[in-house]
């Protein structure tokens, strides 16, 4: 190389060099990390958005449960198969009426 700059040096930079770039991506701290975090908190968000959507559908439920005598009846109904008096229950096969062969 004549004057310049040793040619060893030079490899020295290089592989110093790709080493910090490969410890860049794959490191603790590294992009591929970065990467894996940015997915697993998108993950729990949407965990969270999905939870939050059931609790209010929980607390809906709740205040029905509390104000609504109709909805209280048909919870009966359905939960405990109540029926009031006079009425005829009628009860179809659960896999809709196929024949069994």
């Amino acid at each position: 190389m004549g004057e310049g700059v040793p040619r060893a040096f030079v490899v020295f930079l290089v592989c110093f060099g790709l080493g910090m770039i490969v410890i860049s991506l794959v490191g603790d701290q590294g992009l591929i990390a970065y990467l894996r975090l940015q997915r697993e908190a998108s993950e729990l968000r949407e965990r969270v958005d999905a939870l939050t959507a059931r609790e209010q559908r929980l607390r809906l439920e709740i205040k029905a449960l509390h104000d609504d005598a109709d909805y209280i009846e048909q919870v009966a109904r359905r939960q405990l198969r109540l029926v009031r008096p006079n009425e005829i229950v009628i009860e179809l096969p659960r896999d809709g009426g196929k024949d069994e062969r």
